[in-house]
């Protein structure tokens, strides 16, 4: 009798278990896996219906599980470096079925993987050269850049990331001209790069001849003016801020791209205006030029001991090397020419010391754009940096941003540089320079 009773129960547990496997193999699990590396991860959209969801990954998630019938889209912006066979591929359609994954061919069709799959998109390498002729944009003083690489293409032998304005001898940066997109369109960088510059002679050793710079008290000779750096914390930081530009543009750059910001500047008001650019080019699809620069050298107040009054000193290091006053962006809409504003921030603690027609000098214009009015409300509270908006024409009649195109970044350059060795008696071409 309980040899009988056993054997009932052992097969009444072996139905069990077979009907729980029989339920997990139909509702059916897939595993997708990613590269730890950020850079290298594909952007996922979730199909539902007709409709497709942003899936977002956080920088430590390094799998996806999905269910029966579930559906993604992969993204690249290059190619897949994995899986291997779909290595020419930047978009792929995976489907979990059965505890198979299965992947759309070119035909539409879809071909089974695996319950399993790596998916890892492959990196881009930039290079940096020395454009044949400087841009119109930047000082005489100063040398032009362009990041790009070669293409195999038949229109063109280059495709072209970025233009940057550099003080070699100071080593110091000046300007970025870039293209900001929405996240899911086709790569779309500035056009002009490509009809109006030539890359000429390619650097090496980026990071080595651009070393991580710091801002140190010690580096200025007056104990006052190490007494304010010391308060106001300046740090070195890249000029562009936005995830997915910063880890395309600042790749193996070293500090090219750095400046001195003060923290309150770039993690406040600054950091509201660039989130809300980004949400405005996503909602909208809207892409944008930018010529991101500084200008002007930050002050710190001298105030001598039993006085009242106060100067102002300029902060220049023993090494030459400025903290500037301004950082600005110039927009210009890639679809509508004349939907173009400037964003200015001021880099400094010392607002209260300044009038404050010697530190905004256009009529202010932030409240008018409708996707920046919102934030701007924050944009005259000194604590987080005070931030103000100026047409294009004011700019070039204030005459106060050293580097800005009076007569428009699509000016073709006027003379052509070809590797001359450039000695004090050698002319070089006059641009527009504020210095």
């Amino acid at each position: 009798m309980f040899l009988k009773f056993n054997k009932l129960f052992l097969n009444i547990i072996f139905t069990i278990l077979c009907f729980i496997n029989t339920i997990s193999i139909a509702i059916g699990e897939c595993v997708i896996n990613f590269n730890q590396n950020p850079t290298f991860k594909p952007t996922i959209l979730l199909k539902i219906g007709s409709h497709s969801v942003d899936l977002p990954l956080k920088d430590v998630d390094t799998d996806l599980t999905l269910f029966e019938n579930q559906e993604i889209e992969a993204l690249c912006p290059t190619t897949f470096e994995y899986p291997e066979r779909y290595d020419t591929e930047r978009k792929l359609n995976i489907k979990c079925e059965h505890n198979y994954l299965y992947l759309q061919n070119s035909y539409g069709g879809y071909q089974t993987y695996s319950s399993s799959i790596n998916l890892k998109c492959s990196s881009i390498k930039w290079n940096l050269y020395e454009t044949f002729n400087n841009f119109v944009w930047c000082p005489s003083n100063v040398t032009s850049y362009l990041l790009a690489r070669p293409t195999e293409s038949l229109t063109s032998n280059y495709q072209y990331l970025a233009g940057i304005c550099y003080d070699i001898r100071n080593l110091s940066f000046k300007s970025l001209y870039y293209t900001i997109t929405p996240k899911h369109s086709e790569s779309l960088h500035p056009n002009l790069l490509s009809t109006l510059y030539e890359p000429s002679l390619e650097l090496k050793y980026i990071k080595e001849t651009f070393p991580l710079k710091s801002v140190t008290e010690t580096e200025y000779d007056s104990q006052d003016v190490q007494d304010w750096i010391n308060y106001s914390k300046y740090n070195y930081g890249s000029i562009v801020h936005n995830s997915i530009l910063n880890d395309e543009l600042n790749h193996e750059l070293g500090s090219i791209l750095d400046l001195a910001w003060w923290p309150n500047l770039r993690l406040g008001n600054w950091k509201r205006y660039e989130n809300a650019l980004t949400k405005h080019v996503e909602r909208q699809q809207q892409a944008y030029d930018i010529l991101s620069g500084v200008s002007g050298v930050a002050t710190v107040p001298i105030i001598k001991t039993c006085e009242s009054n106060f100067t102002l000193k300029e902060l220049i290091d023993n090494r030459n090397r400025i903290i500037p006053m301004y950082v600005w962006n110039y927009l210009r809409s890639t679809s509508n020419s004349s939907d173009e504003i400037v964003i200015i921030g001021f880099n400094s603690p010392f607002y209260e010391f300044y009038s404050e027609m010697d530190v905004i000098f256009c009529t202010d214009k932030c409240q008018e754009i409708p996707w920046l009015n919102k934030v701007s409300t924050t944009f005259r509270y000194s604590a987080m940096g005070v931030i103000f908006c100026c047409s294009v024409d004011d700019v070039k009649a204030s005459q106060r941003l050293d580097g800005f195109p009076v007569n428009g970044l699509d000016t073709a350059p006027e003379k052509i540089i070809h590797n001359i060795s450039i000695d004090a008696t050698t002319a070089l071409p006059e641009y527009n320079n504020y210095d």
